[in-house]
């Protein structure tokens, strides 16, 4: 789950060691990079370092907080659109909306 992540610059660790260059994420960053980088309409695909692999790409920054839909495309579609009934993302709310609350103990009833 390497995503494509700006370079921050300099930054020190509380015990003031100074750390250069992509600053690390912590497991639920990275997952939560990843679920976002695949929302968007034109995701960029990266090596296990996080640099893309195409060379043609967008600035980090820009690619990691811009928007998340094309300027011409309509939000009141485009997720029927992109991710259409039995897509994999679909499919992961499925998923989770039947298991989590058998996971959590809890009824039907509780989540209403």
């Amino acid at each position: 789950m390497t995503t494509y992540t700006p370079d921050l610059g300099e930054f020190r660790t509380g015990e003031g060691e100074k750390i250069f260059g992509k600053r690390p994420l912590n497991d639920e960053q990275q997952e939560v990079g990843w679920l976002v980088d695949q929302l968007r309409p034109d995701p960029v695909k990266v090596n296990e370092y996080g640099d893309p692999t195409r060379p043609s790409k967008r600035g980090a920054a820009e690619y990691r907080w811009g928007r998340l839909l094309k300027p011409n495309e309509d939000p009141a579609t485009a997720w029927s659109q992109r991710f259409a009934s039995g897509s994999w993302l679909r499919r992961i709310f499925d998923t989770a909306s039947r298991e989590l609350p058998v996971m959590f103990g809890l009824k039907a009833s509780d989540m209403t």
